[in-house]
């Protein structure tokens, strides 16, 4: 699972630019298949990799099979927020930056 979205986050980003300050994500997926990964925006370029990140300004904890939903769109992300599906520490504003690049 952790392999394909890094994949898809980079095909997503290709060699375009993301507007805005640079931010870093952390990424935790519970249960089977899961684990970490991180995403940075440095100057405007996504670099996406397995593992943790220093001092992210926002980590997302969730189960494998809700992140699945979310990426495949079948789930929206402020009613898997809500319910208690994703948790959220740092910065909530930096979600919406992370959902356009899944």
């Amino acid at each position: 699972m952790i392999d394909e979205v890094i994949a898809m986050i980079a095909e997503k980003a290709g060699s375009g630019t993301v507007p805005g300050p640079d931010a870093s994500f952390q990424v935790h997926l519970n249960g089977e298949g899961g684990g970490d990964f991180h995403v940075k925006i440095v100057g405007g370029k996504v670099v996406a990799g397995k593992g943790t990140t220093a001092n992210p300004g926002m980590t997302i904890s969730t189960s494998v099979s809700d992140f699945q939903a979310l990426v495949e769109r079948r789930a929206d992300p402020m009613s898997l927020y809500f319910s208690g599906k994703i948790k959220v520490d740092g910065n909530l504003g930096l979600a919406f930056r992370l959902k356009d690049l899944l």
